[in-house]
């Protein structure tokens, strides 16, 4: 094989894969090699000795014994002055007594430059075959290579051999350990991150038991009232002069007003959370819900003598969305906004946020308005502010502003609030708005 030939068949991808894989290659001086070159140089009487590594432009000296400086230090040379690539490329061993007038290798640049004459290379393969490099032993003089040395040098290329698929294996255990070390963390990371998520659910149910709990004895109380005035009022009706009959039925059916509202806050919870489960999309013009439910409050307004309004930037507010929740909402807030609001203002309006993605909807009272504490948990199944529950100032099972998250959280949509005591309140809600082709804006 030719000098060409020989460096195309040390270029193989294949062979170089397997070299790189093996991660020798630029890596420091290491004892375990080293005793082999010396012990080779000493059996063998020879001033050189190499474990030499094949590589796509340069073979590289795993150890060495007896090269002269800088050579020593730099620990390669380029393939023009290898003889061991001949040893790669025929996978055999190359036993040269004077390169100078070996046919091929009589012109390689290790003769002048280096003073390679005598040389002797066993062939460092693995066991799938793969030809790595040449432990070598050389000389600067000719040499006549006698059988002894030729069988001492396969035995310890044997054991260079040994010592690199030793190294292999420890490499490949440590990958294995860093790899299962990897696994390992990452099962833990999500058994924790598993764990937490159970328990902040854990957390979350204790913290709706409580709140049911809170919710009972509050409507047990609530209830208690109007059935025990009932009871009193209809036994007072009864023996009553007819003079004082009207008093006691208008006491009657303001509690008898007082469990209906109870009970359909309960009922409008129950029956939202199926419409949820079982929604009936469509295009909506939040504008026009609005308005309708509007129409239904003319009469509260006109008791209260509130100042109220709705102003638009647009004619329509396109939305995707079912029309029985959205009026839901739209019930809700302007409730809340009418209960605790005694004198003032209530102000709707929608509008187009500046990048067209979003309807605005804004509720802004001049009520009550809540407090730091009321606000964390406004939002919150059967909850209800304190003050509101102190002063019993709206009947009401603490379930219409979690019916209204969860509308606006099914619309893909969002709500902030902004309140202060006594000054009022602001609920913003965000819908994604339909753009001129039908179609989410963002």
């Amino acid at each position: 094989m030719n000098v060409n030939e020989a460096i195309k068949a040390a270029q193989a991808l294949d062979r170089l894969a397997v070299l790189k894989q093996l991660e020798l290659l630029d890596t420091p001086a290491e004892e375990s090699f080293d005793r082999l070159t010396w012990l080779a140089s000493q059996i063998t009487n020879s001033p050189i000795s190499l474990v030499s590594l094949v590589d796509v432009n340069r073979q590289f000296f795993k150890s060495q014994v007896g090269l002269p400086e800088p050579l020593a230090a730099i620990r390669q040379t380029p393939l023009s002055h290898s003889f061991c690539m001949h040893v790669v490329a025929n996978s055999a061993p190359l036993v040269v007594e004077d390169a100078r007038k070996h046919p091929i290798l009589k012109d390689n640049l290790a003769i002048p430059d280096l003073g390679v004459i005598g040389y002797l290379g066993i062939p460092l393969i693995t066991k799938d075959g793969t030809a790595l490099g040449s432990f070598c032993i050389i000389d600067t003089f000719p040499r006549v290579w006698t059988e002894r040395e030729i069988k001492i040098m396969h035995r310890l290329a044997s054991m260079v051999m040994t010592e690199i698929e030793l190294r292999a294996q420890i490499k490949a255990r440590y990958h294995a350990e860093e790899i299962l070390q990897q696994y390992t963390d990452a099962l833990e990371a999500k058994v924790a991150k598993r764990t937490q998520e159970l328990q902040n659910v854990h957390e979350q149910l204790l913290e709706t038991d409580q709140l049911k709990s809170k919710f009972i004895d509050d409507l047990s109380h609530e209830l208690r009232t109007p059935i025990t005035n009932i009871g009193l009022y209809l036994d007072l009706l009864h023996r009553c002069e007819q003079e004082n009959r009207n008093k006691y039925e208008t006491v009657l059916r303001e509690q008898s007003d007082k469990l209906i509202s109870l009970l359909d806050g309960i009922l409008s919870f129950s029956n939202m959370q199926k419409r949820l489960e079982r929604p009936n999309l469509t295009f909506i013009d939040l504008n026009a819900v609005i308005t309708d439910v509007i129409f239904t409050f003319q009469t509260k307004m006109q008791k209260q003598h509130l100042n109220f309004s709705f102003t638009s930037s647009s004619e329509r507010a396109k939305i995707w969305g079912d029309v029985n929740q959205l009026n839901q909402v739209v019930t809700e807030l302007l409730k809340n906004a009418f209960s605790y609001t005694k004198a003032g203002f209530v102000h709707m309006s929608t509008y187009h946020t500046e990048n067209n993605d979003f309807i605005h909807l804004r509720v802004e009272d001049s009520g009550m308005g809540m407090d730091s504490e009321e606000l964390t948990h406004c939002f919150k199944r059967f909850y209800r502010g304190k003050r509101v529950g102190q002063l019993n100032i709206v009947p009401g099972a603490g379930l219409g502003l979690a019916q209204v998250q969860d509308i606006v959280t099914f619309h893909k949509g969002r709500i902030e609030v902004e309140s202060e005591v006594n000054k009022g309140t602001a609920i913003s809600i965000y819908f994604p708005a339909l753009t001129s082709n039908g179609c989410n804006g963002n």
